[in-house]
């Protein structure tokens, strides 16, 4: 039942959860990312509008992504995505995962906007923005194979053509 430390007592359980899992081998990682998730969403739920939502979403985001579960890491980076008080740092990393998971799916169109997007979030990491320009390249580029084993063979030449003017650099 809700009492007036509930919030508090929710975090606590979710940052327990948090710190078996970072001290886990990969082996216990695996049996406690589905629980931490589950922690997570359940305290998104029940808390909205705490401060510190955006952190453990991002954090419920990239446990999906270990999990290769693109479907649910696209759902929760777009609960960050839209969500006001995400701030610019943890806003850029759901755009990132947003992208890779788009991009491990074989939806390249959505892969490419996010990684747009994420591109334009970067701050000066240069290492970061050389493998997202590559992995925008990659996601334009698999656009026209698509294209190019659906005999739309016009679209597919478009999309190599936007690799070079999109992303020169690449």
């Amino acid at each position: 039942p809700p009492h007036n430390d509930s919030r508090e007592a929710g975090f606590a359980a979710f940052y327990a959860f948090e710190k078996l899992y970072q001290a886990s081998s990969k082996e216990g990682k695996s049996l406690l990312n589905k629980r931490l998730i589950k922690s997570s969403l359940r305290y998104s739920d029940r808390f909205p509008s705490d401060p510190r939502l955006p952190g453990i979403l991002l954090n419920t985001a990239e446990n999906y992504y270990f999990l290769n579960d693109y479907l649910k890491t696209k759902e929760v980076a777009r609960l960050l995505i839209a969500n006001a008080s995400t701030g610019p740092d943890i806003l850029q990393k759901a755009w990132v995962l947003m992208a890779h998971s788009a991009y491990e799916a074989g939806d390249f169109a959505q892969a490419e906007e996010a990684y747009l997007k994420s591109i334009k979030g970067l701050s000066n990491n240069p290492e970061e923005h050389r493998k997202l320009i590559e992995l925008l390249a990659s996601s334009i580029y698999k656009q026209g194979e698509t294209e190019r084993s659906l005999g739309n063979h016009q679209q597919a030449a478009l999309h190599f053509l936007r690799v070079g003017t999109s992303v020169p650099d690449s």
